[in-house]
C-alpha cells in the first residue's frame, strides 16, 4: 500500500469518526431542543393558569372589599342604634330617679 493510500484510509477513518461525533452532537442538540420546547410549553400553560388565578383572586378581592364595606356600614348603623338605645335607657333611668311616674316598677 502506498503512502497516499494509507493517508487516504486514515483521512477516511478520521472523517467517519468526525461524522459519528457530529451525528451524536446533532442528536444531543435535538434532544435538548425538544426538552426546552416542552419546558417552554409547560411555562406557557403555567403562565395562562396563573393569569386565570390572578383574575379570580382579583374578583375575590373586589367581592371581599365590597363585603367589608357593607359590614362596616352595618356596624356603624348598629353602633348608632346602640347609642340611641343607651341614651333612651339613661333618660328613662334619670326620669325614674327624679320620681317620674313613667318609671316602671
Amino acid at each position: 500500500m502506498t503512502e497516499n493510500n494509507r493517508q487516504y484510509d486514515a483521512d477516511v477513518l478520521r472523517l467517519n469518526r468526525l461524522q459519528g461525533e457530529l451525528e451524536r452532537r446533532d442528536l444531543e442538540l435535538r434532544t435538548q431542543a425538544d426538552a426546552l420546547a416542552g419546558q417552554r410549553e409547560q411555562l406557557q400553560r403555567d403562565s395562562r393558569e396563573l393569569e386565570q388565578q390572578l383574575v379570580h383572586l382579583d374578583e375575590w378581592r373586589v367581592k371581599l372589599a365590597d363585603e367589608a364595606e357593607k359590614l362596616a356600614a352595618q356596624k356603624r348603623e348598629q353602633d348608632a342604634a346602640a347609642r340611641q338605645v343607651l341614651t333612651a335607657a339613661l333618660l328613662l333611668r334619670a326620669a325614674g330617679d327624679n320620681g317620674d311616674p313613667a318609671r316602671p316598677t
